[in-house]
């Protein structure tokens, strides 16, 4: 009687000692994070950030920035926030597990830009006062003053932030006046105005002189395909979104023809 309650005892602490040995023996997955050859890319002066999730190791996470370029916080346990960013440059993140393992994900931030190539050109004419004779003449000036021909195109880098607290940027311009022209450059400052889509405003110099431009991107819904079936049928659609490129030129016509409404140039562009 003795030995068989002696017995079991043993025979749980070893059946313990197994599972735990088990367990402990079990391969863990490697310690790695969701981001395509451990590279991210950023952006400044916009408001940018990234975020990236961890997977592997001990799940006991420990995150840490080698440089004050931007903030790492882990927001979640394996999910890490980079925010708060200073300036263009490169930083490493490294990523501790409990065991000791380590992970090194590497931060580029480079500047902000945007532009495209030209596709078309029109100019927007109201004023019911006016003759045909006056709308063409308008249009001809007007259409001079497009500072891109069409194929040329800009690009706008961003470089630094206008006013703080603001999206509101400076940087400069590069004006492409035909395909595979000179680039020429001239200061730029930049207004963010969308609540919901793109709308900027730009201000930059052409031949020296300040001009003021609205960069608008606007949503075209149209029918794509119908698929007809047995016993219904299904619309499909898709959105494009053309960006139009707008200078309101009302100032400049209003002296030398008292009846104009609105003029403002068009330029469509190619992302």
């Amino acid at each position: 009687m003795n030995t068989v309650c002696l017995t079991r005892p043993l025979l749980m602490a070893g059946l313990v000692w197994v599972l735990a040995s088990c367990s402990e023996g079990e391969p863990q997955e490697p310690l790695s994070v969701n981001v395509y050859e451990n590279t991210l890319l950023l952006t400044y002066p916009t408001p940018a950030g990234g975020t990236f999730t961890i997977t592997g190791g001990n799940g006991e996470y420990v995150v840490e920035c080698d440089s004050p370029l931007f903030e790492v916080e882990q927001t979640s346990p394996g999910v890490v926030q980079i925010s708060g960013v200073r300036g263009i440059g490169e930083a490493g993140v490294t990523i501790r597990d409990g065991a000791g393992h380590t992970c090194r994900l590497s931060v580029k931030v480079g500047y902000t830009t945007l532009g495209g190539r030209v596709v078309g050109h029109d100019v927007r004419i109201a004023g019911d006062g006016l003759t045909g004779e006056e709308k063409e003449a308008i249009r001809a000036d007007a259409y001079a003053t497009i500072p891109a021909a069409v194929q040329g195109g800009y690009t706008f880098t961003l470089t630094g932030i206008a006013r703080p607290g603001e999206r509101a940027y400076t940087g400069e311009a590069t004006l492409a006046p035909e395909k595979d022209a000179d680039a020429v450059r001239s200061g730029l400052e930049l207004d963010d105005m969308s609540s919901n889509g793109l709308y900027l405003e730009l201000r930059f110099a052409v031949d020296g002189m300040p001009r003021t431009f609205h960069l608008i991107q606007y949503n075209i819904h149209y029918l794509n395909a119908i698929e007809v079936r047995s016993d219904s049928y299904e619309v499909r659609s898709i959105s494009r979104r053309p960006v139009c490129l707008m200078e309101d030129l009302t100032e400049r016509y209003k002296a030398g023809y008292p009846a104009v409404g609105k003029v403002y140039t068009v330029q469509v562009f190619s992302l």
